[in-house]
Parts: structure tokens; C-alpha cells; sequence
């Protein structure tokens, strides 16, 4: 099984979030636990494809506002240093079907939220730029240029 795990760090706060997990049974319960997290988010793995898991520590303050099988959107507050940052955790979409759909939904979790810093983690499954493409056939450039 392969994970991809992301950590912020703001002085003592800690955010952490866990891609393609491939689990859909565990529980926020089991998660905060098994981390000893203040709390946490999960989105299941469908079969297995999938699976997000947010976990952070008690500095952190974290309102989820928006959640797909491919990203979780968030703002959260550093209870710290009384800042406010937005967390865009990602698993773009490996077959590339939605990624235009999910690249929107960013955009506007973004504009709405232009106020403040805005952090992105995790895997995008995608590519900025042709000369990062490697095995057969060519970049896409109309995915590259929406990306």
C-alpha cells in the first residue's frame, strides 16, 4: 500500500493529511487514536481506489468546508499565533476524466478565500510542464495548460 502524506507545520501546530489510503473502514475514531490527534476527517476509499484522511494536533482549529473523493477543503486557525490559513488537500484524479471539474472547484475555494494564505498538498496527477513527461507518448498540453 502506498501513502502520501503531507505535514504543515505553523510553530507547534501540525496538520496532516494522508492520501489513496485505500481503506474504507476506518473510523475518525480510530484515526485520532491511532495518531493521537485532537481530531480528525476521513473520506473512504471506494473499493480500493481512494481514501483521504486528515488528522491534526489540538493548536489547530479546522473547519472542513468542502470534500470530494479527490480533495478536502479547509480553513483552518492556529490557535497560536491567531492565524487563519486555507488547506487544499489533494489526490487529483489518476485517469484523468475529472480533472477540469476538480481544477474549478480549487479555483473557487481559492477566490472565496483570497483573504488569507493558501497551502496545497498531495498529489495533483499532473504535470506543469512537457519536459517532466517520461514513458510513452507525448504531454498533453491542453491538461498541462489547465493544470
Amino acid at each position: 500500500m502506498t501513502h502520501l502524506a503531507r505535514l504543515i507545520t505553523t510553530t507547534k501546530s501540525q496538520v496532516c493529511f494522508i492520501s489513496e489510503t485505500r481503506n474504507s473502514t476506518i473510523s475518525r475514531i480510530s484515526l485520532i487514536n491511532k495518531f493521537n490527534a485532537a481530531d480528525a476527517f476521513v473520506v473512504p476509499a471506494i473499493g480500493q481506489s481512494g481514501g483521504l484522511w486528515l488528522i491534526w494536533k489540538q493548536d489547530v482549529s479546522v473547519n472542513i468546508v468542502h470534500q470530494s473523493q479527490h480533495f478536502i477543503f479547509v480553513v483552518c486557525y492556529n490557535k497560536l499565533d491567531n492565524h487563519q490559513f486555507g488547506l487544499i488537500c489533494m489526490c487529483g484524479d489518476p485517469h484523468h476524466r475529472l480533472l477540469e471539474n476538480i481544477w474549478m472547484q480549487v479555483y473557487s475555494f481559492v477566490q472565496a478565500h483570497n483573504d488569507m494564505p493558501m497551502f496545497c498538498m498531495g498529489d495533483m496527477n499532473e504535470i506543469m510542464h512537457p519536459n517532466e513527461k517520461h514513458g510513452p507518448g507525448s504531454p498533453d498540453m491542453r491538461r498541462i495548460n489547465t493544470f
